[in-house]
């Protein structure tokens, strides 16, 4: 499918929410938002509540680097930039983005009675394609198993997905580790493994 380059506008405070969310989660901000509209359809998502544009005081200053105007000061909207398929709107991408930042929260959950409307085949099997992309995905981006288990930082620091040179806060590590266990914990609905939550386990322990 094609993709876009999409340029949505946002209070600066969202701004700064969703790429730290981004950032905590090792995750692009087209990733946050597609990850919403491959579990929910658009008309779903765009029923949410819209974040909405920066009122007129909201505006950030950046310096020019190219054309004529080169090393201008400029005030604008601020802004995030992100690249996914052409058929999304930045209001939909905003909206979604805001959901991803309420789930993370705990201020909103995706239940599967949620994604219902009526018990037509048609929505039966969307759903079911789309939870199937969804494992797919999840089993792609999931970590092998250690043979021996976690014995060094450079295992632990693999096993929640951090770069062996990398020296993470304990506050990235527990939410790290909260995360992973939603998807590894052998009740998740996705990946659910017992091997890869006590690696989990022991990751952090050993980080702590």
């Amino acid at each position: 499918m094609a993709k876009k380059s999409y340029t949505v506008f946002c209070a600066s405070s969202f701004r700064d929410a969703v790429e730290q969310l981004a950032a905590n989660q090792n995750a692009s901000l087209a990733d946050l938002a597609q990850s919403v509209l491959l579990l929910m359809s658009q008309d779903q998502v765009g029923a949410l509540p819209d974040p909405g544009e920066p009122d007129l005081s909201d505006r950030e200053t950046v310096v020019l680097k190219s054309g004529p105007s080169k090393g201008r000061k400029m005030r604008r909207k601020p802004r995030l930039q992100l690249r996914m398929n052409a058929d999304y709107t930045p209001p939909l991408i905003r909206k979604a983005l805001g959901l991803m930042l309420a789930m993370n929260d705990n201020r909103y959950q995706i239940k599967i009675e949620n994604m219902l409307v009526g018990n037509s085949e048609e929505k039966v099997k969307d759903l079911s394609d789309k939870n199937m992309r969804l494992h797919n995905i999840v089993h792609a981006l999931s970590f092998t198993p250690l043979r021996n288990g976690v014995q060094t930082t450079q295992e632990a620091l693999y096993v929640l997905g951090f770069s062996p040179n990398e020296h993470p806060p304990k506050r990235l590590v527990r939410e790290k580790f909260k995360m992973l266990a939603m998807i590894y914990h052998p009740d998740s609905p996705y990946a659910g493994d017992n091997t890869r939550m006590a690696q989990l386990n022991e990751a952090v322990k050993f980080l702590s």
